[in-house]
């Protein structure tokens, strides 16, 4: 079940990435993702990929509002982070993010 996300009657209660900065080029095949602690919260699920929506470089459900990374692409392809928090409501419409893949030769 997905929920819309606030409809204006109060805070918005979906987490936010906050680094790597979005839309900023990666520096290694890992890096840890942060996002901002959601209203009322109850978990999170994050998907890194190489398609919008498709996790198949990483997937999961979190409590944590960190999740290290490893084994990312080195070739400077555009990544997909996409964001969802789940509320007692259920899952909120999820925050969508890009990156640029570190570049080849990378540590």
């Amino acid at each position: 079940l997905y929920t819309a996300a606030s409809s204006g009657c109060g805070p918005d209660p979906r987490a936010t990435l906050a680094t790597p900065s979005p839309g900023t080029t990666l520096t290694s095949r890992t890096i840890t993702f942060t996002w901002t602690s959601g209203t009322g919260a109850l978990n999170y699920w994050l998907d890194v990929g190489t398609s919008l929506g498709q996790g198949n470089l990483s997937a999961g459900s979190l409590t944590a509002t960190s999740k290290q990374v490893t084994n990312l692409p080195c070739d400077s392809t555009t990544l997909h982070v996409r964001l969802w928090t789940r509320t007692s409501a259920g899952y909120q419409t999820p925050f969508d993010y890009t990156f640029t893949a570190a570049a080849p030769g990378c540590p």
